[in-house]
């Protein structure tokens, strides 16, 4: 029984796959192309692959249903918008108020980043942490029904926290929902905020550290221009990306016109400096143990910056480039308490700037603060 039963299962797969060439090059045949020409527009190795038609079904269950193939991963909204799922930092839970903490366990975790504030304010560096809200937040009428977002969640429980602590944090949720008319603040196949929302971001951060310090701070004179992009991160973790043109989402880029930039590396480890090299103004994307440094000669603002970051600084790096004449920066989770330290008083930077994205906050991934002791 069991051996015709494994024959059988393995007479079907067989079947299965070997039809998915025919599968895969129909829809080209019954347009017009030949069988020829079909096989030249597909690499053979294609052929055999089931990722295109997970996508497609992927894409269709959104496109018809609202329905995600991989709801933990990706939840899917509505009119088109995609929200990362709980399997990242628990992030519906933490909207929709079921994920909490007791107070001692927030207090604890705010106390932390005082120390590390106090310990960069000894070091004569001004400290400013921003909080990145996820897309839920600021576009949660695009959530499915079923998700309906508390009024407070743990987001709001660290800031009464940081409030009675003394610790000023810029909760950018409210400034980015009063903006929501003037353009996408967040892609709506991406986790992250456009360029047109980290603008806004920036210049809220740059009021912040205006407030924070007394400096009255230059900002820097570029021009936005309306692009179209493709689709983003979340419809790579469901394989729809080619589901989408290449002008899916609406977004800007910005034109600082002849400034000159230069980019290099610092080692953490070995303190090894590579030369400042000429580059041209765009986003930067810091995933990796390296202190990527940027200099900008003609930046209004003399002032250095270190900015320890998580993938939201992305969009908001060529604006903090153009501020500042100096900046470095860091992903937070790379850095052990030691080598902040040693960051801290090697660099004297002017500003320390700690910016987190919303369902990081709490989470035993951020490990700066967690590691952190005075």
């Amino acid at each position: 029984m069991h051996r015709a039963r494994f024959i059988l299962f393995l007479l079907v797969g067989l079947s299965v796959f070997s039809s998915l060439p025919l599968i895969k090059l129909l829809p080209r045949i019954l347009s017009g192309d030949s069988l020829a020409a079909a096989l030249s527009a597909e690499p053979i190795r294609s052929l055999w692959s089931v990722d295109g038609l997970e996508g497609r079904l992927a894409y269709h269950l959104i496109d018809c249903c609202e329905i995600s193939v991989k709801p933990n991963v990706v939840v899917a909204g509505k009119q088109g918008f995609l929200f990362l799922g709980n399997d990242s930092d628990r992030v519906i839970d933490k909207t929709i108020g079921i994920f909490r903490q007791p107070r001692q366990t927030i207090d604890a975790w705010t106390q932390s980043v005082a120390r590390l504030r106090d310990f960069a304010k000894s070091n004569g560096a001004e400290f400013a942490m921003i909080i990145a809200p996820n897309k839920h937040s600021i576009y949660p009428e695009f959530l499915p029904t079923r998700y309906v977002p508390a009024k407070t969640n743990v987001t709001d429980d660290f800031l009464t926290s940081a409030a009675e602590t003394g610790l000023s944090v810029l909760d950018l949720r409210p400034i980015l929902r009063t903006h929501k008319a003037d353009g996408p603040l967040y892609y709506r196949t991406d986790t992250h905020w456009t360029h047109i929302g980290a603008a806004i971001a920036h210049e809220n951060t740059m009021a912040h550290l205006e407030r924070q310090t007394g400096w009255v701070l230059e900002r820097p004179t570029y021009i936005q221009h309306a692009i179209k992009v493709g689709s983003g991160d979340l419809a790579r973790l469901l394989k729809i990306t080619s589901s989408f043109d290449a002008e899916h989402e609406a977004d800007s880029n910005y034109d600082f016109g002849a400034s000159s930039i230069c980019q290099g590396q610092i080692n953490t480890a070995t303190d090894e400096q590579t030369s400042c090299e000429p580059t041209h103004f765009g986003d930067i994307w810091v995933n990796s143990s390296a202190l990527i440094v940027t200099r900008v000669p003609d930046a209004p603002n003399p002032q250095s910056v270190l900015a320890l970051c998580d993938s939201f600084c992305t969009a908001t790096s060529s604006l903090l480039n153009a501020s500042f004449q100096t900046v470095y920066r860091i992903p937070w989770a790379n850095l052990s308490e030691t080598e902040l330290r040693d960051e801290i008083k090697r660099l004297s930077p002017d500003i320390v700037m700690l910016q987190v994205v919303e369902r990081l906050l709490l989470s035993p991934q951020i490990g700066l603060a967690y590691r952190f002791k005075s």
